[in-house]
């Protein structure tokens, strides 16, 4: 008896464990069925990503070579700008040349035009420009002794108005002004920067000023071509009042 009941409950145990295992293996199917698409999915994706991962990479690599062709556009073409600058610089100096030079041809025409409307030969214009060479030697040494002989005229006349009586007195031309070089007090006569050439006179009288105050008066006593001597007249001033620097100028 006992062993029919455990035969039973075995038999009891069995059926349950069938029933359990009919029940969950629909269960177990569908888990391993998700699991699998599961699988696939992430497989997918993961060959997805590699996917979008390798075009990334190529697609970073595109770019660094465009970037790379972009860098060597741009150094082309300040290379190509810098060229054309030189060329074009170039250019414009060359014009600047020519026109130069056709600006002398033009010249050189105009000038040979000249001598032709002369109607002289070549020799005959070098014949005259040395003739007209010869002609200004000859005024400028003829100014310079006709101005040698003013100023000894003006020399010669110091002299005779010199020799002339006291009472002559020259008229110094207007405007005359000049400066005391140098003083001599113990023989009374100074020195002034004036002389024949801006027509001072012997005898003739010029007052001494300081900063337009009156100092003295001088006669000239002796002229040379640049230079005077003068006696330091008497008066209310001092014989020493008349310093080196004074001016001395014709009385109005």
């Amino acid at each position: 008896m006992v062993r029919i009941c455990l035969i039973v409950s075995l038999v009891l145990s069995i059926g349950a464990i069938v029933v359990g295992i009919v029940k969950v293996k629909p269960r177990i199917i569908d888990t391993e069925t998700k699991l699998a698409s599961t699988q696939a999915s992430l497989a997918s994706e993961q060959a997805e990503k590699a996917k979008v991962q390798q075009e990334l990479t190529q697609t970073k690599s595109t770019l660094d070579a465009t970037k790379a062709d972009l860098d060597k556009t741009k150094t082309d073409l300040a290379a190509k700008t810098q060229e054309a600058q030189a060329a074009q610089d170039e250019a414009a100096k060359t014009k600047a040349e020519n026109d130069k030079v056709k600006a002398e041809i033009a010249q050189v025409k105009a000038q040979n035009k000249a001598f032709f409307d002369l109607g002289m030969t070549v020799e005959q214009i070098k014949k005259t420009v040395a003739d007209l060479k010869v002609r200004t030697t000859e005024r400028d040494v003829f100014t310079k002794e006709n101005k040698v002989l003013k100023d000894r005229i003006v020399v010669l006349e110091s002299d005779v108005i010199r020799l002339s009586p006291p009472t002559v007195r020259p008229k110094l031309p207007a405007g005359l002004t000049g400066t005391v070089k140098s003083v001599d007090p113990k023989y009374d006569f100074v020195v002034l920067d004036i002389g024949a050439q801006n027509g001072v006179k012997a005898r003739g009288e010029m007052i001494v000023s300081r900063e337009g105050r009156l100092i003295g008066k001088v006669e000239i006593a002796d002229v040379e071509t640049a230079i005077s001597f003068a006696n330091i007249v008497k008066g209310k001033w001092k014989k020493d009042d008349i310093q080196e620097g004074d001016t001395v100028q014709v009385e109005q």
